[in-house]
C-alpha cells in the first residue's frame, strides 16, 4: 500500500518520503474470529501491528468494530463463526481497543484514539420461517417460553426482560436465556396444541375466575394465575408478567 502510493504520488508530480508515505496509510483489523474459521487475529497479533505502526509511523489505527471487543459467553451458538457483539478469543472487555489505543496520537486526534468501524447489518428474523415468536426488547417471558433471535432458539431460564438472548456474558448464570439451537431450513411457526371442545369451561369476559381455574378458548387452555375477571388469556408470550392467564401446554 505505501509503494502504492508513492507510485501513485509520483505520477501526480509529487515525491514523498516514506515516513510522508507511511503517514498517510492506516491500518483496520477485524479483531479476534474472522470470517474464514483458520483466520483469527489475537491481542498478540494486536501488538505486534502496533509495534509496525510505531515503527513506520502509521497515520491511523481502527479496527472492526468495538461492539465485538468482549469475550463470547456460553449463549453465543459458535465462537468459531465470526459475530457480531464479540471477538470469539479468550480476552477482556476492551482489550484490543485498549492494546490498539496506545498507538501515539496523530493531527486531528491529539489523545492517540483509534477510530472503529461500523459493524454490518444483522439479517432480520423471519417471523414465517421462525418456530417460535421473535424477541422483543420490551417483551417479558416467562420460565420456560422459547423465543428466537438472530436465527436461534433460546428459552428462558427464569422470568426475563430487556436483556438480548445472544448478549455476550462471562458466565452461563449471567443470561436468563439458554441456547437450544438454531433454526433449521424449512420450519415454520408452532402452534399450540388445542384441546377437545368440553374439556374446560370456556373462557367468559363477564365470569370471576379464581387461582387455578382452567378454561380454553379457541381450543386453546388456559389456567388462571390469580383472581381475575375480563382479561382475555392470550398467546403472545410477551405478557407473560401483566397476564393473569399462563398457557397450559
Amino acid at each position: 500500500m505505501q509503494r502504492q502510493l508513492g507510485v501513485a504520488y509520483q505520477r501526480a508530480g509529487q515525491r514523498l518520503s516514506d515516513g510522508q508515505l507511511w503517514s498517510k496509510v492506516g491500518a483496520t483489523p477485524m479483531i479476534g474470529q474472522n470470517d474464514v474459521r483458520s483466520e483469527r487475529f489475537t491481542l498478540d497479533d494486536a501488538n505486534a501491528l502496533l509495534s509496525f505502526a510505531r515503527g513506520h509511523g502509521l497515520g491511523r489505527l481502527s479496527m472492526w468494530s468495538l461492539n465485538r471487543d468482549q469475550a463470547c459467553g456460553p449463549n453465543v451458538p459458535d465462537p468459531g463463526q465470526a459475530q457480531d457483539n464479540c471477538s470469539g478469543v479468550d480476552q477482556k472487555q476492551a482489550a484490543f481497543a485498549q492494546a490498539l489505543g496506545r498507538m501515539p496520537g496523530r493531527a486531528g486526534d491529539s489523545a492517540g484514539r483509534i477510530t472503529v468501524a461500523d459493524a454490518p447489518p444483522q439479517t432480520a428474523d423471519n417471523p414465517a420461517t421462525s418456530p417460535y415468536a421473535i424477541w422483543r426488547e420490551d417483551g417479558s417471558y416467562a420460565q420456560g417460553t422459547k423465543i428466537v433471535w438472530h436465527h436461534n432458539v433460546y428459552q428462558a431460564k427464569w422470568w426475563a426482560q430487556g436483556q438480548e438472548p445472544d448478549a455476550p456474558v462471562l458466565h452461563d448464570w449471567d443470561t436468563p436465556w439458554q441456547l437450544i439451537g438454531p433454526v433449521l431450513p424449512g420450519e415454520h411457526p408452532v402452534g399450540r396444541a388445542t384441546v377437545p371442545t368440553g374439556t374446560y369451561q370456556n373462557w367468559s369476559a363477564t365470569k370471576v375466575y379464581v387461582k387455578g381455574t382452567k378454561v380454553q378458548l379457541h381450543g386453546l387452555a388456559y389456567q388462571a394465575k390469580w383472581w381475575t375477571k375480563g382479561d382475555r388469556p392470550t398467546e403472545d408470550p410477551a405478557d407473560a408478567d401483566t397476564s393473569p392467564w399462563a398457557p397450559i401446554s
